[in-house]
């Protein structure tokens, strides 16, 4: 069925498999998901929920079985979805991890694959692009699908999508540590992202997509170009081209939405979704009150160069892009975070409550890499970290932002 223009939503969360006493990984996906009912390849329907598994043994997702009509308090109810399967895990003396990394895996020696159903797409992922690294096997994000019908629609949509992609690690970073110590930057899980299939530059090009605006120039400028580079590396086409399509937003045509795959996961599904909300809410008012072709050809490297800023360095990346400043009246460059607190004067009355609110102490205490880096300091040791994670993982049980 297809749906109009901002009609319907889909939300999938992605957490890590961790054993309760160590926080260390923990790569029994497979057990609790097979025990609880799922199918051979991991599927586990569970009403207007669905669990199901993610490339890696100890990384289970969460999503919506069916696209909603809006997202207000769907928190609660992911939430209750989350506390099912927290108690399935505690079983086996495990837990939930939330964030975008694991703070201290080293994936080169701890990665297990998914050795079930699907095991073969796996397989050929892993033998293309060599899976033991953190752009694989330790990225956790937060997806959001939004509904559009027809060649007009899409292109909006995108138009407006391309605009927003950069400033959203600003607001979403949530992987300041790598292997035990920080790394530099707010959102190391996107730079590992970015270069995690370098291999073939084709399938991610510059995580920004294309400007391209109807389903034929997007499956000539992005789809044909990925299907000839695969060739060599995928004769027998076990991977398919929708599925490899790796840009931070990818068009979906097959099922008429837009999927968003910037978010590093956060602390609990109360502040996803006060993010997801604020973000579908800046796409409706840029394309309700802007004159979308005046920033259909913002160059794909420009926004590109910001996104990698905003990944750098949160709120404090400088925005200098006219066509984003224009959009707010701005007259000189400004700090990310000001750029959404603009937008967050414009449509803060259409949020829920709940979004209202958790949104507005995520712009006062900046983003959850900012909190994680407060909470750890700057030469952290392990006990220091672990005992961060575990305030973060009870964040994650109580529903409740994470507060240094």
């Amino acid at each position: 069925m297809s749906y109009r223009l901002f009609e319907r939503f889909g939300v999938e969360l992605e957490y890590m498999l961790v054993r309760e006493d160590t926080l260390d990984i923990a790569p029994i996906a497979d057990q609790l998901l097979f025990e609880a009912g799922a199918s051979s390849d991991g599927d586990l329907p569970r009403g207007m929920f669905s669990w199901s598994n993610e490339l890696t043994n100890h990384i289970v997702e969460l999503k919506t079985a069916t696209p909603v009509g809006n997202l207000e308090r769907l928190h609660t109810s992911l939430h209750s979805e989350i506390t099912w399967f927290r108690e399935q895990a505690a079983l086996q003396g495990c837990t939930l991890l939330p964030t975008a990394m694991h703070p201290w895996m080293n994936p080169s020696t701890e990665t297990m694959l998914w050795p079930h159903g699907n095991a073969e797409i796996y397989q050929a992922y892993d033998r293309i692009f060599h899976c033991q690294g953190h752009g694989w096997a330790n990225v956790q994000s937060t997806h959001l699908n939004l509904s559009f019908s027809g060649d007009a629609e899409f292109a909006r949509l995108h138009a407006a999508i391309r605009i927003l992609l950069p400033l959203i690690p600003a607001i979403a970073a949530s992987s300041p540590l790598v292997e035990g110590k920080p790394s530099g930057h707010h959102d190391s899980r996107l730079l590992f992202y970015r270069d995690n299939q370098s291999r073939v530059p084709e399938i991610a090009g510059s995580v920004i997509p294309e400007p391209l605006y109807s389903e034929a120039g997007y499956r000539e400028g992005i789809f044909k170009p990925i299907a000839k580079a695969m060739q060599a590396h995928d004769p027998d086409g076990i991977l398919e081209l929708d599925f490899l399509n790796s840009r931070g937003a990818i068009a979906r045509f097959d099922r008429g939405s837009i999927e968003i795959r910037l978010m590093d996961i956060q602390e609990c599904p109360a502040a996803d979704l006060a993010i997801l909300e604020v973000i579908v809410e800046a796409l409706r008012w840029i394309v309700k009150t802007i004159d979308v072709e005046s920033i259909k050809t913002v160059p794909t490297e420009t926004l590109a160069n910001l996104l990698w800023q905003t990944a750098r360095t949160g709120g404090d990346a400088v925005v200098e892009i006219d066509d984003i400043l224009d959009l707010w009246q701005f007259t000189e460059p400004v700090p990310a975070s000001v750029i959404w607190q603009a937008l967050f004067d414009e449509v803060g009355a259409s949020l829920s409550k709940s979004a209202l609110r958790t949104f507005a102490s995520i712009l006062v205490t900046g983003p959850l890499s900012d909190r994680i880096q407060n909470a750890t300091g700057k030469h952290p040791d392990h006990d220091q970290i672990a005992k961060t994670y575990r305030k973060l993982a009870n964040c994650l049980a109580t529903n409740r932002l994470f507060k240094n």
